[in-house]
């Protein structure tokens, strides 16, 4: 839904977009404007963060401070991987839920950033063989068996544990008998970008406390 007039009346010296932005027409419009366009991949992996920050860095003219952004944000999440290695099994069945939608869960499967940052803090994403954000059904939510449902709160897409756990699905869940349920802030949550490592520990703290001490 993105404006190109709204864009371009910025007045920006460069236009930073992610590959696959759009719609098409207003891509065609901003391309046509004669504005420097630097285009990003940004593939769902916490692997790729560093690259992604050195890319930035690299549009912006500010290699040295991105290469040091990037290899200090690869150390914390090597650090992270090492103690979320040592995490006791079995390990938590994670389902994220975007949103609830005339009584389905729109759920993360795998090939998002939901699934990243679920497999950065240690869990297993309930619905890994869906690709994408999907609608679930009833039976599909149940045969996941989530031990907890993420969401991300604030803005629009705000969703309380009232509201999961009032479907009979999510009820039907380990998920939904023990009322386990996670809010996190979405840009924090889902960003992958400079501040993962810490977003995967503190979910890591939430998923398995006890075992994983929150950040100070």
């Amino acid at each position: 839904q993105l404006s190109a007039e709204g864009v371009l009346s910025q007045k920006a010296d460069l236009i930073v977009m992610e590959a696959g932005s759009g719609p098409a027409d207003a891509i065609a419009i901003l391309k046509a404007s004669g504005v420097p366009i630097a285009t990003i991949s940004t593939p769902p992996e916490a692997s790729e963060i560093g690259n992604k920050i050195r890319a930035v860095g690299a549009a912006i003219g500010k290699d040295s401070e991105a290469e040091k952004l990037a290899s200090d944000v690869e150390a914390k999440l090597k650090t992270l991987e090492t103690e979320i290695s040592a995490l006791p099994e079995p390990r938590k069945r994670v389902l994220f839920a975007l949103s609830l939608a005339n009584g389905r869960v729109m759920a993360a499967g795998s090939h998002t950033t939901a699934d990243a940052i679920i497999r950065l803090a240690g869990g297993i994403n309930a619905v890994s063989d869906v690709q994408g954000y999907k609608p679930l059904s009833d039976e599909a939510v149940i045969a996941a068996k989530p031990d907890i449902i993420l969401v991300m709160n604030g803005g629009a897409m705000h969703m309380t544990a009232e509201q999961a756990f009032a479907l009979p699905a999510l009820q039907a869940t380990p998920a939904g008998a023990n009322k386990a349920f996670i809010a996190m802030d979405g840009l924090y949550l889902l960003g992958l970008g400079p501040r993962s490592a810490e977003a995967a520990h503190d979910l890591a703290a939430q998923l398995y406390p006890g075992a994983v001490k929150p950040a100070e």
